[in-house]
């Protein structure tokens, strides 16, 4: 998890690994079941919090393999709310590809701040395949937001 210059972090984990999961068939759904809990105080909407992912392969031979990155920002007013983060990975030649099926050699960001960060400067020049998507069920509490005139309700 990510924000901006005028949030302060004040408890939880905002970064880390979480879990491999195992989908029975090729296809279907994961359940990755892994709790975010941190809390931030601002007075300012400016910097929003956002959610960046990086999501890998664990194959049958042990390799980990870059599946994708996507972000999206946490909603804004409190709430239970479900979204959908769609994924994508850098492709290059075909040759990589072939690479990248056959032995698991997948390109990589070796920026990760191109995810967000320097995206509207740098991520323009990236040739990007989509790779899936990933559902996030999320609740916000927000406290103290309309003693500091911050609306969040949008």
């Amino acid at each position: 998890v990510e924000w901006g210059k005028s949030w302060s972090f004040l408890e939880g984990e905002f970064a880390g690994q979480t879990q491999y999961s195992h989908a029975p068939l090729h296809g279907h759904d994961i359940a990755w079941n892994h709790p975010i809990d941190i809390h931030l105080a601002s007075a300012s909407m400016q910097g929003w919090p956002r959610i960046i992912l990086q999501l890998w392969n664990l194959d049958d031979y042990g390799r980990t393999n870059l599946l994708g990155y996507g972000f999206t920002h946490l909603p804004t007013s409190a709430g239970y709310h479900e979204m959908v983060v769609t994924c994508w990975r850098p492709c290059r030649t075909i040759c990589d590809e072939i690479k990248a099926f056959f032995l698991g050699a997948t390109t990589q960001l070796t920026d990760d701040s191109i995810v967000f960060g320097k995206a509207w400067d740098s991520r323009h020049q990236l040739v990007t395949k989509a790779s899936g998507q990933v559902r996030l069920r999320i609740t916000v509490i927000q406290r103290f937001f309309g003693d500091q005139h911050v609306d969040g309700s949008s």
